[in-house]
């Protein structure tokens, strides 16, 4: 594997064999790099257990430099950084945004939308929604082998501060504690 961070021949060329399945983030030293500040997030999308979600749910999808993890860790950074589609990427020089992903440089845009294909083609992503969900749910405690659902006989909306009747709401939790309330929504078709 390579130790240069700005030179990543090494781990392309392994991914070419099919011999590496993500390559591993190394970090350089430098100052004033746009959009560092969204690493902060990182602990937090670590302990969530996103990635080790994603590898649940989807597996791999196979030898590659832009690997699963690396897909999803550019997902959610370029979230954070109000990215909205992969075309945005466009916008930003490579290297940049490589830098905070801890590679020589970001994947092209037809890469990341080619792997967001294939995951979208595996019909997994409500899967992939609830998984850290559940699991965070199960860490603290607070999942005793209690998931319903419960009808609503008023629900409120932020929007025109009302209410709809009889909307489906999810429920987890534990009869001491009470339920806690989680809406679920059909993934939009633009992801």
């Amino acid at each position: 594997m390579d130790n240069d961070p700005s030179d990543r021949r090494f781990d392309r060329l392994m991914a070419y064999l099919g011999l590496l399945d993500d390559a591993a983030p190394l970090f350089r030293p430098g100052t004033a790099i746009p959009g560092a500040g969204a690493l902060l997030a990182m602990p937090a999308l670590v302990a969530g257990g996103v990635i080790e979600c994603a590898r649940e749910v989807y597996g791999s999808i196979g030898p590659a430099f832009f690997g699963l993890r690396t897909t999803i860790v550019s997902l959610v950074l370029m979230a954070l950084l109000r990215i909205k589609r992969p075309e945005g990427l466009k916008e930003r020089p490579p290297d940049a945004f490589g830098r905070i992903l801890g590679l020589d440089r970001a994947s092209e845009v037809k890469t990341l939308r080619r792997k967001l294909s294939r995951l979208a083609g595996l019909g997994r992503s409500t899967r992939f929604g609830r998984a850290p969900a559940e699991r965070r749910v199960a860490a603290r405690g607070a999942l005793m082998g209690f998931l319903g659902q419960r009808r609503d006989r008023r629900t409120n909306f932020c929007r025109n501060r009302g209410g709809q009747r009889g909307s489906r709401e999810d429920t987890a939790g534990d009869p001491q504690r009470g339920a806690i309330p989680a809406r679920r929504a059909e993934p939009h078709r633009g992801l």
